[in-house]
């Protein structure tokens, strides 16, 4: 399998090796439930490709939540792909790292909640 070949499994443009915010950029809050599902499925991809889709899932997610809660699923997917956090450390770091003072950092009450249990 071509490196990064199950993200491009998603059917979005551009190839996640060029671009170091590809996840942030393809971005969709209508995909969130199939991103986590994705997610959580593909444990056995590279480490730079979890860290590309955990970017991807916490943007969409990000961006969902600026309109509208999870739906119990998309809650419950989101807490269980968060307790794989040790597959994608930089992006964790990243996020977690995040003020909310500028910006909405909306997925962060997740965020914490995982940190905690």
């Amino acid at each position: 399998m071509r490196p990064h070949e199950r993200l491009e499994s998603l059917g979005m443009p551009g190839a996640p090796s060029r671009h170091q915010d590809w996840g942030i950029e393809q971005s969709d809050p209508a995909r969130v439930t199939e991103f986590l599902q994705f997610a959580i499925n593909h444990e056995a991809i590279d480490p730079y490709e979890h860290e590309l889709l955990a970017d991807l899932v916490i943007q969409s997610v990000e961006d969902l939540l600026a309109d509208q809660a999870l739906t119990g699923e998309q809650e419950m997917l989101l807490l269980t792909w968060l307790n794989t956090r040790d597959r994608f450390p930089e992006s964790w770091s990243y996020w977690r790292s995040l003020g909310c003072d500028d910006e909405p950092c909306l997925v962060s009450v997740y965020l914490d909640r995982a940190s905690s249990g």
